[in-house]
């Protein structure tokens, strides 16, 4: 994937971001956390993990889909799943997979919490959601781990899965001063 391409995105995506209505997001959405980060790491993530046509991959918070799009190229025979709570996102995620053609993508609107996720094997969480909310997605994803192993890629909100005795955090990776990403997986 060339850097030019990823970058030409990055400016349609901050074009979006511009035009949100913050106060009427929160009036459709409820109080929901609604940051969007950057997907600089992107081949820090996929050089790291192995992925084949069995495997079921989710961005819990997909935002613009630009981490779903990136490994969908990369493992074509791989599922790739994204699950965000903002239409103009999910619309954006959509139409960046169609672009190209990719079929392996499927976007869902809605409340990652309230969505069944347990097709799933790997899931990439960015920081979707405020911290009381975390313990119900761990919840979550320790129910589906009791049926399989599963992988978790954790960027900013890894704090909430290191104190998890299910898991073993299997590699770090330093983004920044103030930032890692963690994978984990389920014992």
């Amino acid at each position: 994937m060339k850097s030019e391409q990823i970058k030409s995105i990055a400016k349609e995506i901050e074009n979006v971001e511009r035009q949100m209505d913050w106060g009427g997001m929160t009036i459709a959405y409820g109080l929901k956390k609604f940051t969007y980060g950057s997907s600089s790491f992107l081949d820090t993530i996929y050089n790291n993990i192995s992925l084949n046509e069995n495997d079921t991959f989710y961005d819990l918070g997909c935002g613009y889909g630009l981490v779903l799009w990136y490994g969908a190229q990369r493992f074509p025979n791989t599922q790739f799943k994204g699950i965000e709570i903002v239409r103009e996102r999910c619309e954006f995620a959509e139409e960046l997979a169609k672009r190209d053609n990719l079929k392996n993508i499927n976007i869902f609107q809605g409340d990652l919490l309230q969505q069944d996720i347990s097709d799933g094997n790997i899931f990439y969480i960015y920081n979707s959601l405020y911290s009381d909310l975390y313990t119900e997605l761990v919840k979550k994803l320790k129910a589906i781990a009791s049926q399989k192993v599963i992988t978790i890629i954790a960027e900013s909100s890894s704090k909430f899965f290191d104190k998890e005795s299910w898991l073993i955090e299997q590699c770090e990776f330093e983004l920044s001063p103030i930032s890692s990403l963690k994978i984990y997986k389920s014992k």
